[in-house]
């Protein structure tokens, strides 16, 4: 068992995992991915457990979604992100209305990171307008989107 150094929001896990594997002496490539030296696969593979055990997402932000956690990704979609995508220069199409995002999430949900171009790296949007998935305060605690985005320095 490993102690607990922090726990961590659904937002910081990739680049606290990164940081973390990078601290055990793996090396990451700039969009996130991290080389694993020949015969070293089982070496890694129990470096990335001790990191997840020691950088555990916030329990509260690990339970299902519900309509409310469907409803606040719409908010945040809407609000926050896709205006973002728009001043970065981005067109989004096709937005669904608030109904019909939230009833076709399961099936068929809506990204609008998928409308940028095929080349550009999450990371880097993520950066500027904060993550794809709605940050865990907003999802969970009723966080406003724009508030959220300000005081995360981006937006």
């Amino acid at each position: 068992m490993y102690r607990v150094i922090r726990f961590i929001n659904p937002e910081e896990r990739e680049t606290v995992q990164i940081s973390c594997l990078t601290a055990a002496g793996y090396s990451a490539d700039e969009q996130g991915g991290i080389a694993v030296p020949p015969g070293q696969k089982q070496a890694f593979n129990d470096a990335t457990y001790k990191c997840l055990a020691q950088y555990p997402v916030w329990p509260r932000y690990e339970k299902p979604w519900g309509r409310a956690q469907t409803e606040a990704q719409y908010e945040w979609d809407v609000r926050a992100y896709i205006p973002c995508l728009q001043k970065l220069g981005y067109t989004i199409t096709d937005k669904p209305s608030k109904t019909v995002f939230v009833d076709t999430w399961n099936s068929t949900p809506f990204y609008p990171f998928a409308q940028v171009d095929p080349g550009v790296n999450e990371f880097d949007i993520a950066a500027k307008c904060g993550p794809q998935q709605a940050p865990g305060a907003v999802l969970y605690d009723g966080v406003d989107p724009v508030k959220w985005q300000r005081e995360a320095g981006v937006g």
